[in-house]
């Protein structure tokens, strides 16, 4: 699997309906609707993933966070590097972190420029938050057309 920070992972895109998912991956494993305020989360085993439908923007999927070993970010797989290695990754590609924070018992890092959140366990990048991006004004950036793969 594929991330495209601000627009996809493989071809499930941010602003996609509820309905458009469902049609791509076919019925969710779990729906949690307590999970996160404002949010709809729709569980998928199989790609290893959870998508947030933003409640206050029509439904339309908003984040996604992935889990699956085999998910690549610039041509690198990522899940299971060290913090150092995401650290370096993020560098290479001219972005900078706010830090990491500790929690009991996982570490993120947060990247505001790509909107992206980096969760550790034991060292080693458990999972990616990323969701659509906003411009300088704060407005989302729906992605306006599909990415050919």
């Amino acid at each position: 699997m594929v991330i495209y920070l601000g627009c996809s992972l493989d071809d499930i895109f941010f602003g996609l309906a509820i309905s458009d998912v469902i049609q791509l991956l076919g019925n969710p494993n779990k729906i949690n609707e307590d999970e996160r305020e404002g949010f709809i989360v729709y569980y998928y085993n199989k790609k290893m993933a959870k998508f947030y439908f933003s409640l206050e923007d029509h439904n339309k999927l908003y984040t996604i966070e992935v889990f699956h070993p085999d998910t690549y970010l610039w041509n690198q797989k990522v899940i299971g590097m060290r913090m150092s290695e995401i650290e370096e990754l993020l560098k290479e590609n001219s972005l900078y972190t706010e830090g990491v924070e500790d929690y009991d018992y996982f570490e993120t890092i947060f990247c505001r420029k790509i909107w992206s959140v980096f969760c550790f366990e034991y060292d080693r990048l458990k999972s990616i938050e990323f969701s659509v991006l906003c411009d300088e004004n704060n407005n989302l950036i729906w992605p306006k057309k599909r990415l050919k793969f």
